[in-house]
């Protein structure tokens, strides 16, 4: 059915439309047709205003037209008047079935037009109501969203187990705990099947998988798609058919017979595009235009401003080792890139990367950044530290992962052990993906003593997920018989005890990067800056207004941010002078970076 009536270029012609609303008016249009006709108005605005003009006009003539013949005087004794008295009542009987069919029609149609996506319906997940599901994926993005009042908010951060997620207005972007990065635009409708699956019901999104992440599988109504390790766009319009764009790397593109299972593949490659045909079941080549598709979001990976109020305030609590990743000047008789120490008698420290892979580690804007690689690369000290377990030590600095994984940011290991010997006494991570039990890419303080293997330890995880692309501050504190992890300057963890920490002269190798020196294991990617070491732990006090000269510095106050929120919680306490930050950040040390960490979402 041709979307306009009265159109000449209808391939199928005007009277053909004309016939098929004379069948409906009739009662006699079949299924077929009859769901072509309503998925027409639906659609075309012009098209349902002609509907309306055309029909009246028929309704108007037919109905004229059938009992102005039966008015008509016939002779005395016709053979015929019986047979036109029962040929009017059934043309009765179908115009009154025809009113019927308009009225369900109509029906059909407004209710079809309340359930377009965008129109009157809120954004909506409903979860698997299954016990025992674990997170799927967790919101890194969102803008544009409405929801209906005591739905749980779509907001950065909001953990997402297998359900579904009904799209109107807006985008969302969801980073899988796979390693997976997706972003959908309304209107859509994606089901979330597990941490490495979901289903494009409708809709388009895009997608990348970080190098390293598991196997990914994006379905559609007919197809599958598996990521090689790429980006890659996929639409599904309203007849089911799909298409898919890779804009990097391969992607294995599979039509799906009905137990699930491949019947046919296709491999793609960077910048080919395909569609996916529902109903031939045929997968060829297209060539279409940028903007049907869309393409993840980028994390912001700006430097952390750091203003000078915050080095003074760090430089005044005494470290004996502050790396701030100034600068990386190379040795000349090793040809190594070094670290200079900035206060007290600590060592300075060296970038070790494989020569294969140079650009794995580097010195970036003020800040170090850390970047996947094959071979092993880290950061050392250039001695080992001193006595640092002799009695009680502090970890400060600050973090940015760039997608969700597990991966050591610092660690105290014993000299002399390399490889898989690695024995450590202290390790820092960002926890994703482990054996043991806690939230998605959270804030790990490991402490063993005596150092060990992987058989044993004390744990103190964060509470919240630290998302892709914000700063987090972290500290941790070990005295001997306590141990204490902040972030974002609150207190979120602490064990205390007599066997909780041990003490020793001993001296520690200190490594960032990976963990300790093995050439493959949890590889940080991300960045890290303001690194200090004490021989002495610091006060609540102290890591609180270390945390907040740094977000006063740049414009946040007490009432904003994470700390605000835990203090809320009876997690945190806010300091006094927490609101003396002014809206104007100083200027800082870098050329660039957070203008303002409220606005850049500092965590």
């Amino acid at each position: 059915m041709s979307r306009d009536m009265s159109r000449s270029d209808d391939p199928r012609g005007p009277a053909a439309g004309r016939a098929v609303l004379r069948q409906l008016a009739e009662g006699t249009l079949p299924p077929a047709e009859f769901e072509r006709l309503e998925s027409a108005l639906r659609d075309d605005a012009a098209a349902r205003a002609e509907y309306v003009r055309y029909m009246d006009h028929e309704a108007g003539l037919y109905e004229e037209m059938s009992f102005r013949g039966e008015d008509l005087p016939r002779p005395a004794g016709d053979p015929n008047e019986g047979a036109a008295e029962g040929t009017a009542r059934r043309r009765r009987m179908r115009w009154g079935q025809g009113l019927v069919a308009l009225g369900a029609l109509a029906t059909l149609i407004v209710a079809g037009l309340s359930r377009l996506p965008g129109r009157n319906e809120p954004t909506r997940f409903m979860e698997a109501r299954l016990k025992g599901l674990e997170d799927a994926a967790v919101v890194t993005h969102a803008s544009g969203i409405v929801q209906s009042p005591g739905d749980r908010p779509l907001v950065m951060g909001t953990r997402l187990k297998p359900g579904i997620l009904e799209l109107r207005q807006g985008e969302v972007q969801i980073d899988f705990l796979s390693g997976a990065r997706v972003l959908l635009k309304a209107p859509a409708e994606l089901h979330l099947l597990s941490s490495t699956a979901a289903t494009l019901v409708s809709g388009s999104v895009g997608a990348r998988v970080a190098d390293g992440a598991e196997k990914f599988v994006l379905g559609t109504p007919d197809a599958a798609i598996v990521d090689l390790g790429t980006e890659f766009a996929v639409n599904v319009d309203r007849s089911g058919d799909s298409q898919v764009r890779v804009y990097d790397g391969e992607v294995e593109v599979s039509l799906l017979g009905e137990d699930g299972s491949t019947v046919f593949s296709q491999r793609l490659k960077e910048m080919e595009t395909v569609k996916i045909d529902r109903s031939t079941r045929s997968v060829r080549a297209v060539d279409l235009p940028d903007s049907m598709f869309v393409t993840v979001r980028e994390i912001d990976r700006s430097s952390l401003n750091v203003t000078p109020a915050y080095a003074a305030s760090i430089r005044e609590a005494k470290p004996f080792l502050y790396w701030r990743f100034e600068e990386s000047p190379v040795d000349a008789a090793t040809g190594e890139r070094r670290l200079r120490n900035e206060a007290g008698d600590g060592p300075g420290g060296r970038i070790v990367v494989d020569p294969a892979e140079p650009e794995a580690i580097r010195i970036e804007d003020g800040a170090v950044r850390f970047s996947d690689a094959r071979r092993s690369r880290y950061l050392v000290a250039d001695a080992p530290l001193e006595k640092i377990n002799e009695g009680a030590f502090t970890i400060e600095l600050w973090l940015k992962s760039e997608t969700f994984h597990w991966g050591s940011i610092a660690s105290l290991v014993v000299p002399g052990f390399r490889g898989g010997g690695d024995k450590h006494m202290a390790l820092i991570e960002l926890a994703h993906g482990t054996k043991m039990v806690h939230k998605p890419s959270v804030v790990r303080f490991l402490h063993r003593h005596p150092p060990g293997g992987h058989n044993f330890g004390w744990n103190l995880f964060g509470r919240d997920t630290c998302m892709p692309g914000e700063w987090t501050y972290v500290v941790v504190v070990k005295e001997p018989d306590e141990l204490r992890l902040y972030v974002n300057g609150a207190l979120v963890r602490s064990i205390r005890g007599a066997e909780t920490a041990g003490n020793d002269s001993d001296p520690y190798v200190f490594t960032m990067g990976q963990m300790g020196f093995h050439p493959t294991m949890r590889k940080f990617q991300g960045m890290v800056d303001e690194l200090a070491i004490y021989r002495r732990a610091l006060s609540p006090q102290e890591i609180r207004e270390h945390y907040w000269t740094m977000m006063a510095g740049n414009g946040a106050k007490a009432d904003e941010g994470p700390v605000a929120r835990n203090a809320s919680e009876g997690r945190g306490i806010l300091p006094a002078q927490a609101a003396s930050g002014s809206g104007t950040p100083p200027s800082g040390r870098r050329g660039s970076g957070l203008t303002s960490m409220a606005s850049a979402s500092l965590r």
